[in-house]
């Protein structure tokens, strides 16, 4: 019995409680994650959110446009031998390349990057071996994922949004719902039961 106890204060502490009825929409209140590129590592977040901490969460999906960071070689090639050897030493030095037929010639792809500090580390990689390459930066309108927690009043919204700050979360957001809505209309609420196979989401 005391077991049963100390589990059931646990889950009062950290599941988030659902808005009672007749609970004033000016005091509604949404917790939710920065935008997600990849797929998997939303799904994987959302499964350690119920199977390690019992929260269930919507895991939103849209596209968006995100920024994109370009690395080729500096040469375009006219011939695909010419580019595959250049290729060749590209892979040698430990950068994994790939060819691209364009209307131009072969392009050598060097990397591509949606977050900054990975097309950072890979730009330093590139510098320090002294070969030519070009850098571009472009939009590329692609899947993004959101974790959205349920709505809450303004003292459940704090109490969780520290929470998941504790847990090692970048900066979770934290607005009105009359904001959330504004800025997500086309949102619904679909939370994924708390299994080690929770991936259900918003399309």
């Amino acid at each position: 019995m005391p077991y049963l106890f100390a589990l059931a204060v646990v889950l009062v502490l950290f599941l988030p409680g659902q808005l009672a009825a007749g609970e004033p929409d000016a005091d509604t209140w949404r917790v939710l994650t920065h935008r997600i590129i990849w797929t998997q590592a939303a799904k994987s977040l959302q499964n350690r959110l119920c199977t390690e901490q019992g929260i269930s969460s919507t895991r939103f999906t849209r596209r968006e446009l995100v920024l994109m960071h370009i690395f080729d070689d500096a040469t375009i090639y006219t011939s695909r031998s010419a580019a595959r050897k250049a290729q060749k030493t590209w892979n040698s030095l430990g950068i994994d390349s790939h060819i691209e037929k364009e209307s131009d010639g072969f392009h050598i792809d060097l990397g591509r990057y949606f977050i900054p500090e990975f097309a950072a580390d890979h730009e330093k990689k590139l510098r320090r071996l002294g070969r030519a390459y070009r850098y571009i930066r472009t939009t590329k309108l692609v899947p993004v994922h959101r974790l959205v927690l349920p709505a809450m009043v303004k003292k459940q919204a704090d109490k969780l949004w520290r929470h998941l700050s504790d847990m090692g979360l970048a900066a979770p957001l934290e607005m009105p719902e009359t904001e959330f809505r504004r800025l997500y209309p086309d949102y619904r609420d679909d939370p994924a039961p708390c299994t080690k196979d929770a991936n259900r989401s918003n399309k």
